[in-house]
C-alpha cells in the first residue's frame, strides 16, 4: 500500500490472506522512503510475523537499527475487558510517534492487522470508538496508520461499521466517512443515502466529538458529494440527544435548502 502521507489513516480490507503481505511490503517500503519508522503489528509471534514482510530489502538490518519494528497484537494493544482501551491505546501511539521523531525519523507509520480485535459486537463498538481517537492522533502528530481487516472473516456490514470512522478506506467498504480534521470537531465525506442512516447514526454516537465553545459542534462537510434529508435528520437528532447545536461548514446551497425545508431545530448550515 503506497502513496499514504503523514497524517493519513486507512481502513484496508483484504479478501485473501495471501493479499496481505504484498500490501504490507509496499506500505513499509513507502514509509522507509519517506524517512519514517515503521511498525507492523500482527497476530502471532514476531518471528512468524517476519514472514509477512518477505520481499522487503535489507530487513535484518532495518530491524537491527530500529527503523522497522515487528510486534504482536497482544503486546501492542491495551485492553479494557474484551475491547481496546481507546484512550490508553491512542496515547501509546502518540508516545511512540514522539519517540520516533526524537530519534531522527520524520514520523511513525503503523500497519496493524486488527481482525482479532473486532470479532464480537462489543469489540467492534470499542474499536470504532478508538478509531476516532487514533484519527485525532494522526491529525495532531506525524503518524500514518493502516488498520487491516480480513474480509474472509468479517462480513461487509461489520467492515462498514469500521470503515465509516476512517477518512480513507478501500473502495466499496463504505460510501460514508466520519473523521477528525484540524480546525473543526469532525469532518464528513462521501455519500449519505437513506440506507446508510442506521450505521451513520451509530458512527455519530461512537465518535462523541468534543463539544465546541457555546455547546456547538462544527462539522466540515466540504467533501460530501450527497446527503439525503434522512442523513441531515440523523445529525439533527444526534445534536438533540447531546443537548448541543451542530454547524455544518463548507456546505452546498442544495444542502442548506434541504435543511431549511425540513425544518431542523439543532442544525445550522453554512455554505461555502
Amino acid at each position: 500500500m503506497r502513496d499514504l502521507t503523514l497524517h493519513d489513516h486507512l481502513c484496508w480490507v483484504y479478501g485473501d490472506p495471501a493479499d496481505l503481505s504484498p500490501s504490507l511490503v509496499g506500505f513499509v517500503h513507502d514509509g522507509l522512503v519517506r524517512g519514517q519508522r515503521v511498525r507492523y503489528v500482527g497476530n502471532g509471534e514476531p518471528e512468524q510475523l517476519r514472514e509477512d514482510l518477505t520481499g522487503l530489502a535489507d530487513l535484518d538490518r532495518l530491524l537491527d537499527i530500529g527503523a522497522v519494528e515487528i510486534t504482536s497484537v497482544t503486546q501492542s494493544y491495551q485492553r479494557d475487558g474484551p475491547g481496546v482501551a481507546a484512550v490508553a491505546q491512542a496515547d501509546s501511539f502518540t508516545a511512540a510517534t514522539v519517540a520516533a521523531v526524537d530519534e531522527g525519523y520524520t514520523g511513525l507509520r503503523v500497519a496493524a492487522e486488527c481482525t482479532t480485535l473486532i470479532e464480537s459486537p462489543r469489540q467492534r463498538d470499542a474499536f470504532a470508538r478508538y478509531e476516532i481517537l487514533l484519527d485525532r492522533t494522526c491529525v495532531a502528530n506525524p503518524l500514518t496508520a493502516m488498520c487491516a481487516f480480513d474480509g474472509s472473516r468479517v462480513d461487509s456490514a461489520e467492515i462498514a461499521e469500521l470503515a465509516m470512522v476512517h477518512p480513507l478506506a478501500r473502495a466499496r467498504a463504505t460510501s460514508v466517512h466520519l473523521f477528525a480534521q484540524a480546525g473543526v470537531d469532525l469532518a464528513l465525506a462521501g455519500d449519505v443515502e437513506k440506507a446508510d442512516v442506521p450505521l451513520f447514526e451509530t458512527a455519530l454516537e461512537r465518535v462523541a466529538s468534543p463539544v465546541g465553545g457555546g455547546g456547538e459542534i462544527v462539522v466540515d462537510v466540504g467533501e460530501v458529494t450527497f446527503i439525503s434529508h434522512h442523513g441531515l435528520g440523523a445529525i439533527d437528532r444526534w445534536a438533540a440527544r447531546r443537548g448541543v447545536s451542530v454547524r455544518l461548514v463548507n456546505a452546498t446551497t442544495v444542502m442548506a435548502r434541504v435543511a431549511l425545508l425540513i425544518g431542523l431545530e439543532n442544525l445550522r448550515v453554512q455554505t461555502r
